[in-house]
């Protein structure tokens, strides 16, 4: 159950990473016109590879796949500290939103 915390928030990461890749993506359709400011563009790459990142691809692969199969590969019903697993997947939703806060400033966003 704990598995599938981590693969339903991941995969609305994993959703939200590739909306802003089809962002990118369509800016660069027609080179004289632009679909988002530069500033924006590059708060949209700065934010696809920090969400592809830490809202996709960490939790699915470490949490998801993790906590499903491990436990099978292992032949053991249970992870270890139960609790604290579970603690530690409904945490992440917070951690993501916290995260997402971080990225709206916009000022020293990008490179």
């Amino acid at each position: 159950r704990v598995g599938l915390i981590y693969m339903v928030i991941g995969l609305w990461g994993g959703f939200f990473g590739l909306s802003l890749s089809v962002l990118v993506r369509l800016n660069y359709l027609d080179p004289y016109f632009n679909l988002v400011s530069p500033e924006v563009y590059n708060y949209v790459v700065t934010g696809h590879g920090i969400i592809m990142i830490f809202f996709f691809l960490m939790p699915v692969l470490i949490g998801g796949f993790g906590n499903y199969l491990l436990p099978l590969l292992l032949g053991i019903p249970d992870l270890n500290l139960p609790r604290l697993n579970a603690l530690s997947a409904w945490l992440l939703f917070p951690a993501c939103v916290c995260l997402s806060f971080g990225l709206i400033g916009g000022v020293g966003v990008g490179w």
